[in-house]
C-alpha cells in the first residue's frame, strides 16, 4: 500500500472533515519521517489513545500541518 492510498483512507474514513485528499502524501507523524506505509504505522503504533498528534502533508508544491486526535 502506498502512502497516497493511505491519505484516500484516511480521507474517506473522516469524511473529508480534516482536508486530507487523494494526491496529498503525509511526510511526517509528530515529526517522525514517513517513508511508507511501515514507517507511518510505527509511528502511529507510538502514539496514546487520546493524544494529539502532528501530520506534515505535502501537496504539489505546498506542505500543510493537520493537528489530530487518536481515539
Amino acid at each position: 500500500m502506498s502512502i497516497e492510498i493511505l491519505v484516500f483512507l484516511i480521507g474517506a474514513l473522516l469524511g473529508g472533515k480534516i482536508g486530507l485528499k487523494p494526491g496529498f502524501v503525509i511526510v511526517s507523524l509528530n515529526h517522525k519521517k514517513v517513508t511508507n506505509v511501515e514507517s507511518f504505522n510505527e509511528a502511529l503504533g507510538s502514539i496514546e489513545k487520546g493524544k494529539k498528534i502532528l501530520m506534515l502533508v505535502k501537496a504539489s508544491d505546498t506542505a500543510r500541518f493537520f493537528s489530530l486526535t487518536i481515539n
